[in-house]
């Protein structure tokens, strides 16, 4: 039991990482997205691209996972043995995505079948799984990762520190939503992203990969957009 306990997370360094969290979470909530948008801007301007453009809307919003990417690798890391075969992992899948739906349908969102693939599709289903993948289940996993190397954090959670680090971050940047949607709906979000966040996070966690973290978020998206 001492060699088990020797991995859990001391109630300081509980701490520590919840002010690292939740400086992270209101950091990228307050100013990740209109950075990116300003240097799409800063580059598009610089090369005399035209704010008519047809291609403008869909390259402004490629400049979030963009930068999310920079954050991503600038932190290499080499990817992790598989401790769990993914089609096992898979299994958990469906729940997810039957979840997913049911929060589109809350959010009462206009589907795919109102709208077509127009560039709000695109957003949801490729650009902000790239960007919020690189972001949580990236970049902050690693940096909690680095900081509490296979520390978990209680005794009755298995997850590790970067999982759970990771997912209520994830949760919390979707507070930036209040600008466009009610408080009722924001809060549901939160609690279903914060869940999201663990799934994801685990099978992050057990795939050694972020492969898969995408196209699960991906089809995550997808499933609420078709309500």
């Amino acid at each position: 039991m001492a060699q088990k306990d020797g991995l859990l997370l001391q109630p300081a360094e509980r701490w520590r990482l919840l002010v690292l969290t939740l400086g992270i979470a209101f950091l990228f909530t307050a100013g990740f997205l209109p950075t990116a948008q300003s240097f799409f801007y800063l580059f598009w301007n610089q090369f005399g691209g035209s704010p008519e453009s047809p291609y403008a809307v869909h390259l402004e919003m490629l400049a979030f996972p963009l930068l999310a990417a920079l954050f991503y690798f600038s932190l290499p890391r080499e990817a992790e043995p598989s401790t769990v075969p993914v089609r096992q992992l898979l299994l958990s899948a469906p729940a997810a995505i039957a979840i997913a739906f049911v929060s589109g349908w809350i959010r009462q969102t206009p589907s795919v079948f109102e709208t077509g693939l127009n560039a709000d599709f695109f957003w949801y289903a490729l650009w902000v799984p790239l960007g919020e993948e690189w972001l949580f289940r990236g970049w902050l996993y690693n940096v909690v990762e680095r900081r509490y190397p296979g520390k978990l954090i209680t005794l009755t959670n298995p997850f590790p520190a970067a999982v759970g680090a990771s997912s209520l971050a994830f949760a919390l940047w979707h507070v930036q939503n209040l600008a466009a949607l009610p408080l009722s709906i924001v809060l549901i979000q939160v609690a279903y992203t914060f869940f999201a966040g663990l799934w994801l996070g685990y099978i992050r966690w057990k795939t050694g990969r972020i492969g898969w973290c995408v196209a699960l978020h991906a089809a995550l998206n997808i499933a609420s957009l078709l309500v």
